[in-house]
């Protein structure tokens, strides 16, 4: 049982670890991206219409009804599933809602961006 419990334990902290590296690798992307943005159009670049089902590493393979909520999963494909519902956050991502094929995320600079699930 102390083996399985460890087991998880260090499960645990490789996701944290691998969901700062991507906070990490994101911020600079989306910085990279509004630049180039901005050299392109007047457009306003703070909403981005993903039509990816990952958001880094992460895949959301699959979103369940529990009730009146709903749960996104996410996998790493290593670690097994990720559970988020809404108000949480996925690294620097805050999820703000979730649909019935897709998860809204907004990053802390306010970018929004919609990410499907596999396959949709």
């Amino acid at each position: 049982m102390r083996v399985i419990k460890e087991q998880q334990e260090k499960e645990t902290e490789s996701i944290k670890a691998k969901l700062e590296d991507f906070a990490i690798q994101e911020s600079m992307s989306n910085a990279q991206e509004k630049k180039s943005e901005s050299e392109k159009s007047n457009n306003d670049a703070t909403t981005q219409n993903s039509a990816s089902s990952r958001i880094g590493f992460l895949e959301l393979t699959h979103i369940q009804k529990l009730g009146r909520q709903r749960v996104a999963l996410f996998s790493d494909g290593v670690s097994g599933a990720i559970q988020i519902v809404e108000g949480r956050n996925i690294g620097q991502y805050r999820v703000t809602e979730i649909t019935s094929d897709s998860v809204i995320v907004v990053s802390p600079s306010g970018e929004t961006m919609r990410i499907k699930v596999k396959g949709s």
